[in-house]
């Protein structure tokens, strides 16, 4: 119950900063005036004092889902708003090379996920690295997997 209501009091919070955040944001346009994170957390915490990075990329989300501020990219430099289809199609490709990558790495450990709960019907639930060589074998070959010790 406590997880609850520290979920939806962070809930009510970010909600609230959503048109702060957008006030904020709203004047950034280019990447040359790109805001940090952290920059964008001084400001907010001038108006609601316990305001948490968690929360701003909830308020994030929801600016850029509900197409509050239409352009609203990020890179190292900060956020911005962009203006020029061309950078914000390569942006685009490279949220989705996010997104490949983020599945593979779901594929990875729901396999890894199947294995351990092979090896918890037979012993212990903690499982050996190691004892996925098998699938390293398939995957680099024997090289690889003698190189870093395997079976």
């Amino acid at each position: 119950m406590e997880n609850f209501n520290y979920y939806l009091h962070s809930k009510l919070k970010y909600k609230r900063a959503v048109p702060l955040v957008v006030s904020i944001l709203k004047k950034r346009v280019g990447k040359k005036r790109a805001i940090t994170q952290s920059r964008i957390l001084e400001k907010v915490h001038q108006h609601i004092p316990v305001f948490t990075i968690r929360m701003l990329r909830m308020a994030i989300h929801e600016i850029r889902t509900k197409h509050c501020l239409p352009g609203l990219m990020a890179d190292n430099s900060g956020y911005y708003i962009e203006t020029d289809s061309n950078k914000l199609r390569l942006y685009l490709n490279r949220i989705d090379g996010y997104i490949r990558t983020q599945s593979e790495i779901r594929d990875a450990i729901s396999i890894d996920l199947l294995h351990v709960k092979n090896q918890s019907n037979n012993k212990e639930q903690k499982i050996n690295p190691m004892d996925g060589s098998r699938l390293l074998k398939r995957a680099f070959g024997d090289s690889f997997v003698n190189k870093i010790g395997g079976k």
